[in-house]
């Protein structure tokens, strides 16, 4: 009786083994993939920090220069006269 229930285990438990090892390949796969996709996903949020960066500094040196040049909305309206741009 013993052979007999050995005899019809071992294919299907070797057959679940087969499976696991598949599925354990598949997930070694798949946090492989997640891994890249993880230093992919730092990499464009530095580069997204850097470039909000670089937006803050361009937009302080315009405020600056708005300044200098008294190109504020309020002195625009002030001044009663229309813009009129280089190509005007």
């Amino acid at each position: 009786m013993t052979d007999k229930t050995e005899t019809m285990l071992l294919p299907l438990l070797n057959k679940i083994q087969g499976q696991l090892n598949r599925i354990e390949e598949k997930i070694d796969v798949l946090t492989d993939r997640v891994r890249s996709l993880e230093k992919r996903m730092t990499g464009v949020e530095h580069g997204q920090v850097e470039t909000n960066h670089r937006i803050d500094a361009v937009m302080l040196r315009l405020d600056r220069l708005e300044k200098r040049q008294e190109l504020t909305e309020q002195s625009v309206y002030e001044s009663g006269e229309p813009f009129q741009g280089p190509d005007q």
